[in-house]
């Protein structure tokens, strides 16, 4: 296994080179700011960091003008990568769409497999907002006004925070809604979806693998009490091998669990909309998701204002 999930490692490496040929995966983009490489765990390893990307006028401690008086609503975006690739690097510009959206967005890294397992990467995803809402006024952050975000397994790990925290009385009514791109909700189901190297991705971070049922029913998002999720919005497309036995069958049992459900869902004949759209900036099936979720945040959550950007 050690060696498959090498190869994995080493291809998505090569990918993200070539991809940065075409798209510049850390654009600037006007009235942002970033703070890179704040280290969220107490002795983190390689992983526990997590960059900010933060609008201009926030007020914030990195802006040096005294009339700064804007505080956003947070994001805590957890990246992609079949819990064993990728980092935060890849989605700065993402990010900084969020941003110029109207958030204060904390992107984290968390700990990968195969050396890790899924049970560490929550752990990881708790320590991140944790540090996220204790410096969030350093930001212009409103700690009170969170969303967790995430595309493939960054949804999957975003839900699974959802769920460890739901409980805690300190976040009662804090958590707004879960942003959830093409994501992984039943591990179950998912190693025979067709994905590429999904059953492989799942041996390596699963205790004891694809095989440990308990495991895979414990860090399945659909087997938990989805009546207390907040506001969801998912996007994905048809074309997406995890698209009809995850992100469709996902919000239809959030809907029957009556929690509100915004999609913005292609159909076969949108090429475009290939797992891991959301990264290409400018592709048409972002940009369509982007409108998409700013009418979410804007019209359904009411937490974002009409001058933000």
């Amino acid at each position: 296994m050690s060696r498959n999930i090498n190869n994995i490692k080493m291809l998505t490496a090569v990918e993200t080179i070539l991809g940065s040929g075409v798209y510049n995966f850390r654009k600037h983009i006007d009235g942002i700011k970033t703070k890179r490489n704040i280290a969220y765990a107490q002795t983190p390893n390689k992983y526990e960091f997590f960059d900010v990307h933060f609008p201009a006028d926030a007020n914030c401690i990195y802006n040096a003008e005294k009339n700064r008086k804007k505080t956003y609503p947070m994001i805590l975006y957890f990246h992609g990568g079949g819990w064993a690739s990728y980092s935060k690097v890849l989605f700065t510009t993402l990010s900084r769409r969020l941003a110029k959206m109207g958030f204060v967005v904390f992107c984290a890294n968390y700990s990968l497999a195969p050396k890790f397992k899924m049970g560490k990467m929550v752990d990881d995803a708790c320590l991140a907002l944790d540090m996220a809402k204790k410096i969030a006024s350093n930001f212009g952050a409103d700690a009170k006004q969170v969303i967790f975000a995430g595309d493939s397994a960054g949804a999957h790990l975003s839900c699974e925070l959802f769920s460890r925290i739901s409980a805690k009385k300190s976040y009662k009514n804090e958590v707004k809604a879960l942003v959830l791109f093409y994501g992984v909700y039943d591990l179950n189901t998912v190693v025979f979806s067709g994905f590429p190297n999904i059953k492989t991705l799942v041996d390596a971070s699963i205790e004891g693998g694809s095989k440990n049922k308990p495991e895979l029913d414990k860090f399945s998002p659909i087997s938990n009490d989805l009546s207390k999720f907040p506001p969801c919005f998912l996007a994905s497309g048809e074309i997406d091998k995890l698209h009809e036995g995850q992100s469709k069958l996902f919000a239809d049992a959030l809907k029957k669990n009556k929690v509100k459900v915004v999609t913005k869902f292609f159909g076969p004949e949108e090429k475009r909309a290939m797992h891991a759209f959301m990264t290409f900036d400018g592709l048409y099936t972002n940009v369509e998701t982007l409108k998409a979720l700013e009418d979410f945040v804007r019209n359904d959550l009411l937490i974002v204002e009409e001058n933000s950007k």
